[in-house]
């Protein structure tokens, strides 16, 4: 399991990287080392632009993919951008000045090393703007391992239900929605203050905070009728069909319902 506090931890540290690392792009002249200098920057303190560079964005390149993938592009274009035949200072990227390259109008330097500052300060500034979604990756991981719990789940219920062992199958898929509207109201901040709540605990709660219509708390109303029927035997047997609607009805709420 993947451990949230140690991607916290690894996200301030390339955010703090990557202050370091746009700071001592000033480095590679004597015009910012006077820049560095009027910011009263310790430059001794600072990593190596070409050395400490493409370790810094291999690992944030991983975690952006894993985080934030529709930001990767963004992040990606500034390291290294298509020329298309014309180099030009907005081209001129990263890699660029790693490889050594410079651009130059007769004997007038457009574009050198220091040129792209301002490109690995936006992307320490994407590093950094992922803190507020690591709640949100980690949300839906949670929600992406329950799914395919609850399938699981589903399908043995199923299996169940073809062998003709109904209440068993009833049972199952009882459990499998009662988890899942728990999971709902803990993610919506939901208190249940009840000591052993039920799907219709659950269910009323969701309603009242609207997180449900009346349609949707109608239909888990009934399968927690059902799901009752096939718990508790008082005398009459759930049939089949019931059964089946049940488990149908389960996967629904389930794939629809968060």
């Amino acid at each position: 399991m993947i451990d949230k506090t140690k991607i916290i931890n690894e996200l301030n540290v390339l955010a703090k990287q990557g202050v370091d690392l746009w700071l001592s792009v000033y480095k590679l002249d004597e015009k910012g080392l006077r820049f560095l200098e009027s910011l009263k920057v310790d430059i001794s303190k600072l990593p190596s632009f070409e050395i400490d560079y493409e370790n810094w964005y291999t690992k944030c390149y991983r975690l952006i993919a894993n985080v934030a993938p529709h930001r990767l592009n963004d992040f990606v274009s500034l390291y290294k951008t298509a020329h298309k035949g014309k180099f030009t200072l907005e081209n001129y990227s990263i890699s660029d000045a790693l490889l050594g390259y410079t651009l130059s109008q007769g004997e007038k330097v457009i574009a050198e090393q220091t040129s792209i500052a301002r490109k690995v300060k936006m992307q320490s500034d994407i590093v950094r703007s992922l803190e507020p979604l690591i709640n949100d990756y980690f949300y839906n991981l949670e929600l992406e391992l329950e799914a395919n719990i609850f399938k699981s789940e589903l399908d043995s219920a199923n299996e169940l239900l073809k062998k003709k062992f109904l209440r068993p199958s009833g049972v199952v898929a009882g459990v499998v929605l009662e988890k899942h509207l728990k999971n709902i109201c803990d993610k919506h901040g939901i208190n249940i203050t009840k000591k052993e709540p039920g799907i219709s605990d659950f269910n009323d709660k969701l309603k009242e905070e609207k997180v449900i219509d009346t349609p949707t708390w109608r239909k888990i109303q009934l399968m927690g009728d059902l799901r009752n029927l096939c718990a508790h035997n008082k005398g009459v047997d759930p049939t089949q069909q019931q059964v089946k609607e049940l488990l149908d009805g389960t996967k629904n709420i389930i794939s629809t319902v968060f």
